[in-house]
Formats: structure tokens, C-alpha cells, sequence
């Protein structure tokens, strides 16, 4: 995708905060022997937060300077260039919102159940979607009701949601306001 000489901000490289990755990896079902895949990894709250429930993580990112490719097995590529040789159960993680509808539908084509991405509750907006959502209902999206700080300071002005896509659900998406702090 070209984007690996960009600096870390340009890559939209806002770190999740270890206290909410570790939250929102609790609420889901993940298994001891599932595999799981931080396809955006950077700071690593999100594999560290894996790692308590399986050992079986991947994490990519494209800045090879990210800490989380320290962490497990890890290769630096850009997650939109690669098809992983065995599907994860789970692709779970923060991807630039830049380009997160690419992600999404990238994550649901690489695996065989489980997509779970931090994202900014306007992604269920916009006519662009629609289609998008139609064809791709959420299992359950859980609305943050404390803004996170990416940048370890003040918020932005956008609300977040952990949105949890199960590919064997075919809908309704459930919906849950949660608390994280």
C-alpha cells in the first residue's frame, strides 16, 4: 500500500491505552487454544491483553519500531497486502481509522469467525457503508461510555465502540453501553 515510509502519526499510530485493550479482550470468548491476529499492533495493549487468554498471537504492524513486534511472532507488512496461510479465530485490534472500512473487510475475509476492532462509533454512519453493513451485521458493538485518551492526555471529541463481527451471526446486532473505567 506504499504507506511504510509515512511517519508513525501519518500511519495513524494512536496507541490504545493497556487498561481498556485488557477490558475489552475480557468480554470475549476467547479459547486457550484459539489463535489470534493484532493485524495494527503498535504499542502492543492489545496483544498483551491476548496473551492472558491465549498463546497463540500474531502482530503485525507496518512501523517496524512498534513494541508489540518485540512481543510474539510478528512480521512488519501492511495487514491490507497479506492473506494469513491458516485463518485466525480472532483479528482483534485498533486499525487506523483512516482507512478502517479496508480493515474491516480485509479482517472478515481473512478469518473464518471472529473480527473485533476499537473504532469510533461514526463508523455505523455514512451512506458509503450501507451496503457495507447490509451484507455485514456486527454481533455486538459495545458503545465505550468514557472516551478513551489515545495520546495518554485529553480526549477527541469522537465516542468509540469495541465492534465484535462473528461471521456465523447473521444479525441482530446486540448493542451494550459499557463502562471500561
Amino acid at each position: 500500500m506504499g504507506t511504510l515510509n509515512k511517519p508513525p502519526i501519518l500511519l495513524d499510530a494512536y496507541y490504545t491505552p493497556d487498561v481498556l485493550a485488557s477490558f475489552l479482550v475480557g468480554l470475549l470468548p476467547i479459547q486457550p487454544y484459539h489463535l489470534a491476529l493484532e493485524p495494527s499492533a503498535g504499542g502492543g495493549a492489545f496483544v498483551s491483553a491476548l496473551l492472558k487468554k491465549t498463546d497463540q498471537v500474531v502482530a503485525l504492524d507496518l512501523n517496524p519500531d512498534a513494541p508489540a513486534l518485540k512481543m510474539v511472532g510478528s512480521a512488519v507488512c501492511d495487514f491490507l497486502d497479506i492473506l494469513p496461510p491458516n485463518p485466525p479465530d480472532w483479528i482483534i485490534g485498533n486499525p487506523p481509522y483512516f482507512d478502517a472500512i479496508n480493515h474491516v473487510e480485509h479482517a472478515l475475509n481473512c478469518t473464518d469467525r471472529h473480527v473485533a476492532f476499537l473504532l469510533r462509533l461514526g463508523f455505523l454512519e455514512s451512506k458509503k457503508r450501507a451496503a457495507f453493513w447490509q451484507k455485514n451485521p456486527c454481533k455486538k458493538v459495545f458503545v465505550l461510555s468514557e472516551r478513551p485518551s489515545f495520546t495518554g492526555g485529553a480526549t477527541d471529541s469522537s465516542a468509540y465502540g469495541f465492534f465484535w463481527w462473528d461471521v456465523m451471526n447473521n444479525g441482530p446486532t446486540e448493542l451494550e453501553v459499557i463502562s471500561w473505567k
